[in-house]
């Protein structure tokens, strides 16, 4: 059932296009997952719009934000803050999706998440912050977009060494 088309009657398929079940979540889930890698968005906000969980992690562990942010879909990643993503969320080693954009030179993922509020000195675990990410892989508009958002320049890695991202 589709809530857009009055709740209790099924939406009628538009003609080029395919019906699809949403009622297992494994399946919608699977689907959202994949949109995170690809650039469908609209199907993103559809899923959305059904209620599938949008904070749903994939085989690793890593929330569909955080691959969305990763692969660069900076209107997916647009489409899940919409829909009520975790902003911060963060894999298990503590990638978020600001440190993924940032660590990849995904400006436009990153300017959303920026936006969006993100804490943008969130570290992951080894204590490596987005600031780190994008100056060491030379990612300047990225290390720009965090210093306008006021990141820290300095922090301390998972040995308690401090590190400066090299800016004066």
């Amino acid at each position: 059932m589709h809530r857009a088309f009055g709740g209790d009657r099924p939406a009628p398929p538009a003609e080029g296009y395919v019906s699809i079940s949403l009622t297992a979540p494994e399946a919608s889930q699977r689907l959202l997952r994949e949109c995170a890698t690809s650039r469908m968005v609209h199907v993103t906000r559809l899923l959305a719009i059904e209620g599938i969980d949008v904070n749903v992690k994939d085989a690793r562990g890593r929330p569909a934000l955080v691959v969305a942010a990763t692969h660069g879909v900076d209107a997916v990643v647009t489409a899940l803050i919409e829909a009520g993503a975790e902003i911060d969320a963060t894999s298990p080693d503590g990638t978020s999706a600001a440190f993924a954009s940032a660590a990849e030179g995904h400006a436009d993922a990153l300017k959303a998440l920026v936006s969006a509020a993100c804490d943008v000195d969130k570290a992951r675990n080894d204590g490596q912050t987005p600031t780190y990410a994008a100056a060491g892989a030379g990612h300047g508009e990225a290390l720009d977009l965090l210093l306008e958002a006021g990141c820290e320049v300095m922090g301390v890695d998972s040995l308690n060494n401090y590190y400066d991202v090299g800016l004066k």
